[in-house]
């Protein structure tokens, strides 16, 4: 049983249930959250990582032309990115963590091996 506070860091399709996307869902979230290169999202972007239109537009058309189901696959492979990706995921979770609740109450049940 846990008796100290504990931190789970679980993958994208462990928190769709309550209402986080899978990792093509946030795929798309981040793809849409850059087609406006004037929008917030991207104006934060620029601004936080010093990245260009230009930047933030190749790496939505990579991101989208690479049919692949999650950010970290993307980036495991387009290492030139990752600085882009991780900017991108962060405003992507802590927007959905304005959203929801920090912290979720769950009731780990004892497990036991036979």
């Amino acid at each position: 049983m846990i008796k100290r506070d504990t931190v789970f860091v679980l993958g994208a399709g462990a928190s769709q249930a309550y209402g986080f996307p899978s990792g093509a869902g946030l795929v798309d979230r981040i793809c849409e959250q850059l087609q406006d290169p004037a929008g917030d999202n991207a104006r934060i972007l620029m601004k936080s990582g010093n990245f260009s239109i230009e930047d933030l537009k190749t790496f939505r058309r990579r991101l989208r032309q690479s049919r692949l189901n999650s950010i970290d696959a993307f980036l495991q492979r387009r290492t030139e990115y990752a600085d882009l990706g991780k900017a991108g995921y962060s405003s992507r979770a802590a927007a959905m963590r304005r959203r929801r609740p920090s912290v979720i109450d769950y009731r780990v049940n004892e497990v036991t091996r036979d």
